[in-house]
């Protein structure tokens, strides 16, 4: 039996950017992340059979994978935390990008996706809320969320 190819795979972490960033902006509190991937995937509008795709290791299925990818790349640029193992949760930052950015643009998405350019993120010495030090992308948060540098 031939192998059967399906007609949409599951999309890449970066489509997985704007359904993560909205889930986390409706639950200020944070969001278990099982409930971060299953939002992000219905609103991806993914099958049964998508949720099923495993990655080739079989240790995970494909989408919620690409979900944690998603959230590795707010983190990054310090839109997001995990203030504890298995809760996703916005910064302050991440509250006020995701109001001034209704809807991200390609441009956007790829800016998060700068992980080369992202730095770690790092804590001042006031013990304020960890804050990037300065990326092209983390400088246009900064731009259009009026965050200190």
């Amino acid at each position: 039996m031939p192998y059967a190819r399906r007609a949409m795979p599951v999309p890449a972490y970066d489509q997985f950017i704007e359904p993560v960033l909205r889930v986390l902006a409706q639950h200020p509190d944070g969001v278990a992340a099982g409930d971060a991937h299953e939002a992000a995937a219905d609103a991806l509008r993914l099958t049964a059979d998508d949720r099923t795709e495993l990655l080739p290791s079989g240790a995970q299925p494909v989408y919620k994978n690409r979900a944690g990818w998603a959230h590795d790349r707010l983190k990054r640029h310090g839109l997001s935390s995990s203030p504890k193992r298995g809760l996703w949760k916005l910064t302050s930052e991440g509250l006020t990008y995701a109001k001034a950015h209704p809807k991200l643009s390609e441009a956007e998405i790829d800016q998060l996706t700068e992980v080369g350019r992202a730095s770690r993120l790092s804590r001042k010495d006031t013990g304020a809320e960890a804050v990037p030090t300065s990326t092209p992308a983390t400088e246009r948060v900064r731009t259009h969320c009026s965050v200190p540098a």
